[in-house]
């Protein structure tokens, strides 16, 4: 990320700390917030207990919960912090604002979604279930 993006994010987010083990969401809980990993580790973990593996393990520089941010819906996965770990918060409003004066973080957005939703149709996901 640019250091111009990184001070849009900075000035229109709070910033969080997580302990390793803390819940950042729950399934069901309605996304009010999309986060940005400044430091640390959180695994995405689904909402069915059957399921033991992580469905994915993101770093400094991922994002997550934008899906269920951007349109207000329920949460469908699990996310924990596996580390000390720090994050920004960017509410839904800001989120949308930052979108529209920052187009290259919209398509960073954007094709991060076109991949989890190809990976989520993918035959190999699909015959793992």
């Amino acid at each position: 990320m640019h250091a111009e993006s990184q001070v849009e994010w900075e000035i229109r987010a709070y910033q969080r700390s997580l302990a390793a083990g803390e819940v950042v969401f729950e399934p069901g809980e309605v996304g009010h917030h999309f986060y940005v990993i400044r430091s640390g580790e959180v695994e995405l973990q689904s909402a069915d207990p059957s399921v033991e593996e992580p469905l994915a393990r993101l770093g400094t520089g991922d994002f997550f919960g934008e899906y269920a941010a951007m349109l207000g819906e329920q949460r469908e996965l699990r996310a924990v912090a596996m580390q000390p770990t720090r994050v920004l918060a960017v509410d839904r409003e800001s989120l949308e604002s930052i979108c529209r004066e920052s187009p290259e973080i919209a398509l960073r957005i954007a094709r991060e979604l076109a991949a989890r939703l190809g990976e989520a149709f993918s035959p190999r996901s699909q015959s793992d279930s």
